[in-house]
């Protein structure tokens, strides 16, 4: 059996995580093997991130450094058509164009700022996470403001689930609630 320590967070507070992604792009069209020139190209994007959040009262600010490689060495041909083979979906015919491989790096920030009021009869609450983000880097260069709806208990427990970017921005910040905590969002960015 394994048990988690409940520590509350502080204000002010340091934390920093790890993490490992990829992301797969298309052209609209990937029966065709030589793809529109004028569509997106086919790229993968395999990349370590490590992130440092600072927690406020009801804000949090993060900063991300992603490191990888874009290219055939992404493996972005062979996760999606081995994914589209296992589903029997289509595979995508123009892999053979796709990106060299090129190194990348890119620099997330993020400032999120959440906002709860609680319903009656007391059990349920209404919440707001506002978001703005920046990416620099060669692989995604972006700016991003957004806001999230939320409608549940145990707002306070984070500040909306993490996605992947760009998309509206949640987080791996999580301070467990006690009991069983739940909610619904809807989000636009």
């Amino acid at each position: 059996l394994a048990g988690v320590a409940r520590r509350a967070v502080a204000p002010g507070e340091l934390r920093w995580g790890l993490s490992f992604g990829q992301k797969i792009w298309t052209p609209e069209d990937t029966a065709a093997r030589i793809p529109d020139p004028r569509d997106r190209p086919y790229a993968g994007w395999l990349y370590g991130a490590a992130t440092l959040l600072a927690i406020g009262q009801d804000q949090l600010s993060s900063v991300e450094l992603q490191l990888g490689v874009v290219g055939p060495s992404a493996l972005g041909e062979q996760v999606q058509n081995t994914t589209h083979e296992a589903l029997r979906i289509q595979t995508s015919k123009g892999w053979d164009s796709q990106l060299r491989d090129e190194p990348g790096a890119n620099l997330v920030f993020t400032r999120q700022q959440r906002g709860a009021i609680r319903l009656p009869p007391g059990e349920l609450s209404f919440g707001w996470v506002p978001t703005l983000a920046a990416s620099l880097g060669n692989v995604q260069t972006y700016g991003a403001a957004g806001l999230m709806l939320r409608l549940g208990n145990a707002l306070e427990a984070d500040y909306g689930p993490p996605r992947v970017r760009p998309a509206g921005a949640g987080t791996v910040f999580f301070e467990p609630p006690e009991g069983f905590g739940w909610y619904v969002f809807a989000g636009v960015e």
